[in-house]
């Protein structure tokens, strides 16, 4: 399927909310104070926003064991990457809190402790595997997806996350391992972007992007007047990867507005921008560095700067440098990871790897050293 760069650009605008989300958390003292607000409308649709764009380029492949070989590739090996590259700074940084993580086994349960932001990586694994086992045994149609879509968010919702106490009785399994009960949730936008990708596809081709303008401009107001809705349970926002939800339909209207607001937004953006197809195209990479930030740099910067904001524009400020700023020095990281490791960052391997591909690897395990197998890549 071809690129489609308002797509890219959605997903770099998404990948700089997922950076922005992360350092304004750190800005929040207490509820109620314009950080918080910025984090609660950010956190209402960002990640259903990447669920969606993936399922636009969902392929139903009857063939499970194909869809599995290959999302383990794409999906787990760089979820384990990203864990091994912030060793160095775990051990230099936190080593207690290194040996707390690494010696527990939250990794056989999924949970990406090194890397936490690492986890949307495991749930879009578990998504992806969940449709691949609905092509296999069930017939596929608009109308059959949609229902399959409410019965797999409901299941989620009133089963795994409300009561998933209940479940781990009856089964003996904790609902909440490998993001399960929330890849029920998140399925809904996967299969929604399938749904909708004929549509979105003839919006770029037929509708200029100036239309796009006040589409966006609706989408955001609605966004402003529906995000803070959300306050079952005396909950304060929500949190996928700990599956909160709050009241699951105005989660559900707040993000499909905001994954509407994203798409018109990148949309009337009518110029070709080179920096958001970069981002866009590498929002794996992004979001993996991104735990640099998240676990390290966010709050060395915000406790060495001390900083004090008072107003959204100074939330603004503070936060849109401090991205930027990080994703134009992590450009060059994610440049060397495409072109020396790109099978270990989930890419395609290329000529320019420094690693042979992953399928020649077993080659070592029947005796072959690996700098034999390096040796024949530079060669050839």
């Amino acid at each position: 399927m071809k690129r489609i760069e308002y797509i890219d650009r959605a997903r770099a605008i998404g990948m700089f909310l997922v950076y922005y989300g992360h350092f304004v958390q750190k800005l929040i003292p207490g509820s109620g104070n314009p950080a918080f607000d910025q984090w609660k409308l950010i956190y209402s649709f960002h990640m259903p926003l990447f669920f969606f764009l993936a399922g636009i380029f969902w392929k139903p492949n009857p063939l499970f064991g194909e869809v599995f070989k290959e999302k383990l590739k794409t999906r787990i090996v760089p979820w384990v990457t990203f864990s091994l590259i912030l060793i160095p700074l775990w051990l230099w940084l936190d080593p207690e809190k290194f040996r707390e993580r690494a010696l527990t086994a939250s990794y056989l349960v999924g949970n990406p402790k090194l890397n936490i932001v690492t986890w949307f990586l495991v749930c879009l694994f578990v998504v992806e595997l969940l449709a691949a086992l609905l092509a296999k045994y069930f017939k596929l149609g608009i109308f059959r997806i949609a229902l399959y879509s409410i019965l797999f968010f409901l299941v989620g919702y009133y089963g795994f996350v409300r009561n998933g106490a209940t479940v781990n009785d009856l089964i003996g399994l904790r609902p909440d391992i490998w993001y399960i009960d929330d890849a029920f949730i998140a399925i809904l936008f996967y299969f929604a972007g399938y749904l909708l990708k004929d549509a979105l596809f003839k919006f770029d081709n037929r509708i200029g992007w100036f239309i796009s303008i006040p589409v966006a401009l609706v989408m955001g107001y609605a966004l402003l007047q529906t995000y803070d809705l959300n306050q079952e349970d005396k909950f304060w926002g929500v949190l996928m990867i700990s599956s909160k939800y709050g009241n699951p339909y105005y989660f559900l209207l707040t993000a499909f507005i905001g994954i509407f607001f994203i798409l018109a937004l990148s949309r009337s953006i009518g110029l070709n921008l080179s920096p958001l197809n970069f981002v866009g195209q590498n929002t794996i990479l992004f979001l993996g560095l991104n735990g640099l930030g998240q676990h390290f740099i966010d709050r060395i910067v915000v406790e060495g700067l001390n900083l004090s904001v008072e107003s959204h524009l100074e939330v603004f400020l503070y936060s849109a440098g401090y991205v930027i700023t990080m994703m134009l020095l992590l450009a060059p990281i994610v440049i060397g990871l495409r072109k020396w490791s790109p099978e270990l960052v989930g890419l395609p391997w290329a000529p320019s790897s420094l690693l042979p591909p992953i399928n020649e690897w077993h080659e070592r395990s029947v005796g072959r050293p690996i700098s034999a197998l390096l040796k024949k890549h530079v060669i050839n």
